[in-house]
């Protein structure tokens, strides 16, 4: 095998038997593990809401938003996917009806236990 091709194999995380693969696969592997939950492409503003919700519990739609530095459309339509697919719970804030606030699922957590177990964490 080729320097070059077994490089490549150990950065998608394949090949790796290594107890701690390097960061660029650990972040290939939780590529895949969102791709379970969501196939196909996923843009890069659905992984960083989820994270952002999943270090924000009770996180509104608003904090979203700004945490990100998004735009009120992506924060709402991205939150709007994650709670489509089952990752995210969202419950009407207990002062403002029309307010909503953003959880993880069961499903939700069990991926973040995933990234975490990745990380040693």
């Amino acid at each position: 095998m080729k320097p070059q091709q077994r490089a490549i194999e150990d950065m998608s995380g394949q090949n790796a038997n290594d107890d701690n693969p390097p960061p660029i696969a650990k972040m290939n592997h939780i590529l895949r593990e969102f791709r379970k939950v969501i196939p196909g492409d996923i843009p890069v503003s659905y992984i960083e809401t989820f994270l952002i919700v999943a270090t924000n519990e009770g996180a509104s739609m608003g904090d979203v938003q700004r945490i990100g530095g998004t735009r009120k459309s992506t924060a709402s339509r991205t939150l709007l996917v994650l709670w489509e697919k089952g990752l995210l719970n969202r419950v009407a804030h207990p002062s403002e009806l029309r307010k909503l606030q953003y959880s993880l699922t069961p499903k939700g957590r069990k991926l973040v236990t995933k990234i975490n177990e990745l990380f040693g964490s």
